[in-house]
């Protein structure tokens, strides 16, 4: 990270453009306004003035579930174009907006994404957004978001990449690279956009789920389950990072050194700039940390916070904070240099306007294509009983019915701020296109009494298979939109026991933004799919993983817990000194669904695992295994093999197990084949309390198979 933003080249330039500066005008390029303001003309003169450093667009706090118009791209051009030709210094402004999984061409939401395990795939997703977004004038994403959510309470775990360490920093860092490519110099000529890790740090730990909740992390927790996704995605080159609303262990994260500077900045050696989440910077009143605008700047400033997002502390406090001395210059340099640094990296001095194309706003057929494959590859197989799926067009009809079979605006999800519903394409269409309307029957979704009377009635409507769509409407997620009970919507359940009880054949589709409690569906239906809100191509992306045109091959990147009152429930628990006694009396201590869990239309064994030696030394660059896998089923597919391992003994307590690494092996149907495995040795590690990777000498156990819960084992010791 230091390497790659720190060029002499625009250091050199850096300075310069500093050098010219006024107070008033380094204090602008630190405030970020709404581009959908009152007063437009208001805001031009501060433009002009050169009090505007950046634009988001978006007109409210909460972007997630409201839609949001963006100023077109003559508009754009003409606001940046009073910033370049007629303010003082004529510093362009950079644009932000909430790209977060797909512009025009909405994909899976994050936490669908997950269910691949795929770098690529989301690479590729992010790749998209990036070329449709900057086509719109965007500069600037607020993703990925990285937090750690390990309760589905909270309406932004769909944001995210789930409940583990590893595997959300290895999609989080995928997701940066296919925002800003590989190279981070004139990323706006090659249609990029500027990356921002969010939220630092801990925002996914809120109490109770509830939205911008207090927190309470340890040192230990910090550094080894919240940090390391950032660290990941720094290390690839994520030019900015945002902020989080939250207060962590009495600090608020918007006004804390040690988290903003010594942690972010000085320990993990980010050079890019900070942000403020929405008025996280006047929030600090609200938290009781400042009494009024001016201590609520002096503070996030010199916390080391480098702008403030739409609220005005910054913009109306700072001039008078540095000429009492009570914030330094240099902090306000500093802040300011990083700004001028992702704005000369990314090229927006060179070409600070956006080509009015409006061809480039349409959705093109590759990412039409890629949205499809990546909702099929997404969508995680729960149950299969007897071989139900994939679906077959058979000589009868197939009953299609549930309150989601329609739908397009829910099938959206969250922060689909530029996505328009009528360019999904619901689940009866993608039937409708690919079988003909002569294979199905359906009716009303509304009129649930209706569905099951056809399905009664199965013998004279030709009925001899059903697949009932069901889930939660997008709006029950995302920023602000939190829940306590994780139950399906009233009366689906019960709807799908009823239509169980028919005895026909039952797929339930499951399309939801957080995992829920489905237990009483899991056990009457015969096939169980669960895809998170997929998009544009929700309806034939689910079609291809029922018909088998596409395996199913996802799994899940986070615990499905059996009751909400489980809550926190995810698979890498530190052990207990009783964890034979330490579980509830009214419910099995054990979730409804493992964290990694995710069936195919083929099946795998996993067999032979051994290390290649029996010890290694701690300072050893990998550690190497072997282990064989097999396709034991009637069709290829590709087998998604997880390594875990526990630390017996260690000077601060590890986890039970912990995922080390991950990779996918396509094999034929019946082939087998011994895969070699090198996992880099400082995943065996953990940070102590002074930032410091530390890899102690011990006995490891590896575990290796389809889920979290392998059992198939192997141990070596790690030597001095």
């Amino acid at each position: 990270m230091k390497e790659t933003l720190l060029n002499p080249k625009i250091e050199a330039r850096v300075d310069a453009i500093l050098a010219m500066l006024s107070v008033e005008e380094k204090i602008g390029q630190l405030f970020q306004e709404k581009a959908e303001c009152e007063n437009l003309e208001e805001l031009k003169s501060r433009i002009r003035a050169g009090r505007v450093g950046s634009l988001i667009l978006a007109s409210t706090a909460f972007a997630g579930n409201e839609k949001q118009i963006a100023l077109s791209v003559a508009d754009l051009n003409e606001l940046q174009r009073i910033a370049v030709e007629e303010s003082p210094q004529g510093i362009p402004m950079i644009y932000g907006r909430d790209i977060i999984h797909g512009c025009r061409t909405v994909m899976p939401v994050p936490l669908g994404q997950a269910c691949a395990w795929d770098t690529e795939l989301v690479k590729e997703c992010s790749t998209a957004a990036a070329r449709e977004a900057s086509a719109r004038g965007v500069h600037w994403t607020f993703s990925p978001m990285i937090d750690i959510a390990r309760d589905p309470r909270w309406g932004r775990v769909v944001e995210g990449y789930g409940e583990d360490p590893y595997l959300t920093g290895q999609l989080g860092a995928a997701a940066v690279e296919g925002y800003q490519g590989s190279e981070l110099q004139q990323m706006k000529q090659s249609k990029r956009v500027v990356a921002c890790a969010k939220h630092f740090i801990g925002y996914g730990a809120s109490e109770g789920g509830r939205d911008y909740e207090t927190t309470e992390i340890t040192e230990h927790s910090l550094r080894n389950v919240y940090m390391p996704p950032f660290r990941e995605v720094l290390d690839r080159g994520c030019m900015t990072v945002m902020s989080s609303f939250n207060e962590l262990n009495g600090e608020t994260t918007s006004g804390s050194h040690r988290l903003l500077t010594e942690l972010l900045k000085e320990e993990l050696g980010f050079a890019g700039f900070v942000v403020s989440d929405w008025a996280a910077v006047e929030e600090l009143i609200s938290h009781g940390i400042a009494a009024n605008h001016r201590e609520a700047a002096r503070i996030s400033l010199s916390a080391g916070m480098d702008m403030e997002m739409v609220t005005r502390c910054f913009l109306d406090s700072l001039e008078s904070l540095l000429e009492s001395g009570a914030v330094s210059a240099e902090r306000l340099d500093d802040a300011v240099r990083r700004v001028l640094r992702v704005k000369l990296m990314y090229g927006l001095f060179e070409d600070p306007y956006t080509p009015v194309e409006p061809e480039a706003l349409e959705i093109h057929a590759s990412d039409q294509a890629l949205a499809r494959r990546a909702v099929a590859e997404s969508a995680v197989l729960l149950k299969n009983r007897a071989a139900t799926l994939p679906l077959q067009r058979s000589s009868g009809k197939t009953l299609l019915t549930g309150p989601l079979l329609h739908a397009q605006a829910p099938l959206l999800g969250t922060w689909s701020m530029d996505g328009q519903p009528g360019d999904v394409t619901t689940y009866q269409a993608a039937f409708a296109a690919e079988w003909g309307s002569e294979a199905y029957v359906t009716h009303d979704p509304a009129l649930m009494d209706q569905g099951l009377a056809m399905a009664h009635n199965h013998k004279s409507n030709q009925i001899d298979q059903i697949v009932v769509f069901i889930g939660e409407d997008s709006s029950r997620g995302g920023e602000h939109f939190s829940v306590s009970d994780l139950s399906l919507p009233p009366g689906q359940v019960e709807y799908v026991e009823s239509l169980a009880a028919i005895g026909l054949p039952l797929t339930v589709v499951i399309t939801a933004g957080r995992p829920l409690l489905i237990e009483r569906v899991m056990r009457c239906a015969d096939a169980v799919l669960y895809s998170f809100h997929g998009g544009v191509q929700a309806g034939p992306g689910v079609f291809d993983a029922l018909t088998g045109a596409h395996d199913p091959r996802g799994h899940l990147p986070i615990t499905f817990p059996r009751a909400t009152g489980q809550i926190p429930i995810y698979y890498n628990r530190k052990t207990t000194g009783r964890p034979w006694s330490n579980g509830y009396i009214d419910q099995v201590d054990q979730p409804s669904l493992p964290f990694g869990y995710g069936l195919s239309y083929t099946s795998f064994e996993v067999a032979e695992l051994s290390v290649n030696a029996s010890s290694y030394p701690c300072d050893a660059e990998t550690v190497e295994l072997s282990l064989r896998v097999s396709n034991t089923g009637p069709r290829a597919g590709k087998a998604l093999l997880q390594f875990y391992a526990h630390d017996h003994v260690a000077s601060l307590a590890r986890p039970t197990r912990f995922l080390c690494h991950h990779l996918w092996v396509p094999l034929a149907a019946a082939e087998s084949q011994v895969v070699q495995v090198r996992i880099p040795t400082k995943r065996l590690g953990f940070y102590n309390r002074q930032g410091e990777l530390t890899i102690e000498p011990g006995q490891f156990t590896f575990y290796a198979g389809l889920d979290s819960n392998a059992d198939l084992n192997a141990s070596l010791e790690l030597v001095e």
